[in-house]
């Protein structure tokens, strides 16, 4: 199926990745978004599923632990890109939409984690939960606290 731009018709085959335009004046041009080399078999990968079997055998489920495993694999992913991931990273939202709790500072929120690239542009950021309690739930509180809704990921 032939994709159609702003008159121009793009044929064959399209990767399976994500997509996003380029415009200027004259035209659009298509451009697939990286990904990542990665695969089930990929160290990273397998050093995270081990970690988890050990946490479950020792009967440990809390997000401390299970965190510093998530934290290893995003680690490695970053590396493709050339990124670095810091953790508790703060984050500067409007005052009105500030978290409560412990580890609010005036309009300042505490993520688990931001993935930084070469100029310490955050291009994504990492909320932590347990395995325990409603993810929905703690997602939307998060959102409403200030939280970034896009390029975030919770585990």
């Amino acid at each position: 199926m032939p994709l159609t731009l702003t008159g121009h018709t793009f044929y064959g085959e399209l990767p399976a990745s994500e997509f996003f335009l380029q415009c200027n004046t004259k035209y659009v041009i298509l451009k697939t978004m990286p990904t990542l080399n990665l695969k089930p078999t990929h160290k990273a990968i397998a050093a995270y599923y081990a970690a988890l079997e050990r946490y479950q055998q020792l009967g440990v489920s809390h997000e401390t632990a299970v965190r510093a495993a998530f934290q290893a694999l995003l680690e490695a992913c970053a590396r493709q890109r050339h990124w670095t991931l810091v953790c508790e990273y703060t984050l500067r939202v409007p005052e009105r939409t500030r978290e409560t709790g412990p580890r609010a500072t005036a309009n300042l929120i505490r993520l688990d984690g931001a993935l930084l690239d070469e100029h310490n542009l955050p291009r994504g950021t990492w909320e932590a939960k347990g395995v325990h309690g409603n993810l929905r739930a703690e997602i939307e509180k998060k959102f409403d606290a200030g939280y970034p809704q896009d390029n975030i990921l919770f585990q």
